[in-house]
């Protein structure tokens, strides 16, 4: 679960950083460095990185939803509200 996360993690990056990021750990074999480079680009970063957190966003609320086999409960309610919470606070406050 740990290498998918980071590999996750590492995809992700790929997207927006300049082309700074390693193949392999530690760059073995000198191999070229990756990266698009969305970062040059804020608004266009912003826009993918809201889609990207909004998916996931669905994804969860929609796990959550589905293992419990009922209708909205009050612990879905409060996981989702507190999720809406960090991300408004997140973009607007730059937490």
């Amino acid at each position: 679960m740990l290498g998918l996360v980071i590999f996750s993690h590492w995809l992700l990056d790929l997207i927006v950083h300049v082309p700074n990021l390693p193949i392999l750990p530690g760059n073995i074999g000198n191999l070229p460095y990756l990266g698009f480079g969305l970062w040059q680009y804020p608004k266009a970063c912003i826009v993918l990185e809201a889609l990207i957190v909004l998916i996931g966003i669905i994804f969860y609320v929609r796990h959550l939803y589905l293992s419990s086999r009922k209708t909205w409960s009050s612990h879905v309610l409060i996981k989702s509200g507190l999720m809406v919470v960090f991300l408004v606070g997140m973009f607007v406050f730059g937490i």
